[in-house]
């Protein structure tokens, strides 16, 4: 970030992102969780950690109180809660392996 590098493709979500990485278009910024389905795709930058990125689920106010809504704001906070454990537990044993 301490460089003037001019970006020659600016996305705003993870997908096009994602996109641009597989197409080979260059580096991107991707959590860990989206490219576990792509072993193509390697770190590059291994010593650098983003912070924490809040997830927002949006959807009608009239939707407030749906059952549906609800059972898919729990599944979104269990699997988010099961990657994080999970990517604990790896890092733990990637700690005690060295």
């Amino acid at each position: 970030l301490t460089h003037d590098i001019k970006s020659t493709l600016t996305v705003n979500n993870y997908f096009g992102v994602l996109q641009s990485v597989l197409s080979g278009l260059g580096i991107g910024v991707l959590p860990d969780y989206i490219i576990e389905d792509f072993p193509t795709i390697r770190r590059v930058l291994t010593d650098v950690e983003s912070g924490e990125v809040p997830v927002f689920l949006a959807y009608p106010e009239e939707l407030r109180q749906s059952k549906r809504i609800a059972a898919f704001r729990d599944f979104v906070q269990e699997e988010i809660f099961t990657h994080r454990q999970t990517r604990k537990a790896i890092e733990a044993e990637s700690a005690t392996n060295v």
